[in-house]
This record gives C-alpha cells, structure tokens and sequence, in this order.
C-alpha cells in the first residue's frame, strides 16, 4: 500500500521527498505549487499512509516501482525528487514514459569520486 497526500488541481506532479523527511516536509512546496498544479506527495515505504519496505528487493528499486505505481496512478507528467527521493526518481524514470519534466535538487552520488564512499 502506498498513500499520498494531493493537493491542488491542474496537471498532475510528483513530489518525493528525501530519506529524513516524510510527505509533510513537502506540504509547503505543494501548497505553493497547488494554484497551477495537482501535486502528490506519496509516502515511502516505512512512512507514513504507506505500507512497510517488506523484505527481498533492493530499496530504491521498490521505491522507484512505487513511484512509478503513483504517477501511473495519477497521469503524471513531472517528477521533482530531493535528496534520495532524487535517485528515486531517476530510477523512476527508466520505466515511466508519460515523464517529460524532472526536477532533481542534491541527489546523493559521488561523481569521479567527489565525495569518498568508504
């Protein structure tokens, strides 16, 4: 089960948060947004109107999946991820054609080893 919280009306946008956070961290960004858009804010996994992460696949994959599920769900066609909910978006994206906007503001990732992994 993956619960959202929806607010406003207009084309609908995704909002996924980060890995410290829950949907009511992006509220106020939605409610600024809700004037010209539909904007969901589901809730991860563990968080939440949302079921447990449940054992066997890897986290942001499931993560992804359930995005997807959302914007599936809801005709989506912009994602905005901050944070891990970043990475979660882009794996979203692999499998989600009706996506032709993302924002994605500090996904966690070393690049050429610009931030030492172990």
């Amino acid at each position: 089960k993956i619960g959202f919280r929806c607010v406003g009306a207009g084309r609908p946008v995704v909002l996924v948060y980060g890995g410290l956070m829950a949907s009511q961290h992006l509220l106020p960004l939605a409610g600024h947004l809700s004037s010209d858009f539909q904007v969901i804010v589901p809730d991860r996994r563990g968080r939440g109107m949302s079921g447990p992460y449940g054992a066997g696949a890897e986290v942001a994959g499931r993560e992804a999946e359930d995005v997807r599920a959302v914007i599936d769900e809801v005709g989506a066609y912009a994602v905005f991820g901050l944070s891990s909910g970043a990475i979660v978006c882009l794996e979203a994206l692999v499998a989600a054609p009706s996506i032709t906007r993302a924002a994605l503001y500090e996904p966690p990732r070393s690049v050429e080893g610009s931030t030492p992994l172990g």
